[in-house]
């Protein structure tokens, strides 16, 4: 019973798609067809409207984060151009002050230098001695000063025929007495070694003017070391509040180290 209704319908919806069919072909359901378009016609644009806005506002939004991401990337660009030209300029404004304070041995070609190479270090007695390959035999004495491009590495302190030990300006038993270079160049202190691979000068008046990036050299006072060889750059300035005197770090320009080969100043005039 239950097929024969179903073999019933199945007749029935052939019949009826048949017939619709017949009648859209001869074009009896175009008034039907055009009411339904006419209803559903406001509800298409609509949706469509709504659609096109959608994608509209989507993509202004997706442009205005494009636009947000290339003004901070322009503005970090910026920001790091600046500072790089800053940095260009401080640099500048260092070498030429370099310029004038490294050329002790380039300004004095009658000075008596002897070339020698490190050969090893001595550090039996804690002073981190530097060894070198010249000796008595090559006009080399106790007390001669000790440089490295233009820099103070030391001075000699002992010496035998064919080898010498030199006294680097970082070894806790060095002394420099130095000076300021440039426009606050009355500035005097002593110079002896600091923490961290850095020196001290020390013994500074209160009221002279010591301030980061003015370059130390030797003074000259105690006929040590010839007057104008460079040592090195102040870093940090210090007030002592129980004295009249203020301090400073000092970062050396030679780095004992790293040397490999020095030159012995022989002669030198103290005046």
């Amino acid at each position: 019973m239950r097929a024969q209704r179903s073999l019933v319908w199945l007749i029935a919806l052939s019949i009826l798609s048949l017939g619709f069919s017949v009648l859209h072909n001869n074009g009896a359901l175009n008034p039907m067809e055009d009411l339904v378009g006419r209803v559903v016609a406001p509800t298409q644009r609509m949706v469509s409207n709504v659609s096109a806005g959608v994608a509209r506002t989507l993509g202004d939004a997706g442009e205005f984060a494009k636009l947000r991401e290339d003004k901070a990337l322009l503005e970090r660009q910026v920001g790091e151009l600046t500072t790089e030209l800053a940095r260009l300029r401080a640099t500048e404004r260092e070498n030429e002050s370099l310029r004038e304070a490294v050329g002790y041995t380039r300004d004095h070609p009658d000075l008596d230098l002897a070339a020698a190479k490190v050969i090893g270090r001595d550090v039996s007695n804690l002073l981190d001695l530097l060894i070198i390959d010249r000796g008595r035999s090559s006009g080399i004495k106790e007390g001669m000063p000790v440089v490295w491009r233009g820099g103070l590495a030391g001075r000699i302190i002992s010496v035998t025929e064919n080898t010498a030990r030199i006294l680097p300006i970082t070894s806790s038993g060095s002394a420099v007495n130095v000076v300021l270079q440039g426009e606050f160049a009355d500035a005097d202190g002593v110079l002896t070694s600091g923490s961290g691979g850095t020196l001290l000068m020390s013994d500074i008046l209160e009221d002279e003017i010591v301030e980061p990036g003015q370059f130390v050299i030797t003074s000259g006072l105690g006929g040590t070391f010839p007057r104008g060889i460079l040592v090195g750059q102040i870093v940090d300035v210090r007030r002592l509040s129980s004295s009249v005197l203020q301090e400073a770090d000092v970062r050396p320009f030679v780095q004992p180290d790293a040397l490999d080969t020095v030159q012995v100043i022989k002669a030198f005039d103290d005046g």
